[in-house]
């Protein structure tokens, strides 16, 4: 079994909050949450399924090209996103 990082939905809401602060609402809301802690094959689907993270920004698995093409490939597959 993979074990891997995980950000409580409520930390999440709460990044978002702090952007609003930060940013006024206009600005907060549409400001993007992307997730970059040790991003993998493995867990890139269970972040991306997450409702309050925008995106990935994937680090050192995307150093090796076969490795960052097979993430984006199993993202595809497990949340059914739609090829652009």
């Amino acid at each position: 079994m993979t074990s891997f990082l995980t950000i409580p939905q409520s930390q999440d809401a709460t990044n978002s909050g702090k952007h609003c602060q930060l940013f006024g609402n206009a600005i907060g809301k549409r400001m993007p949450i992307l997730y970059g802690g040790s991003v993998n094959i493995e867990n890139a689907p269970h972040f991306v399924r997450k409702l309050d993270i925008d995106g990935l920004f994937i680090g050192r698995a995307a150093w090796d090209v076969d490795s960052f093409i097979q993430i984006i490939e199993v993202i595809q597959k497990k949340v059914q996103v739609p090829e652009i």
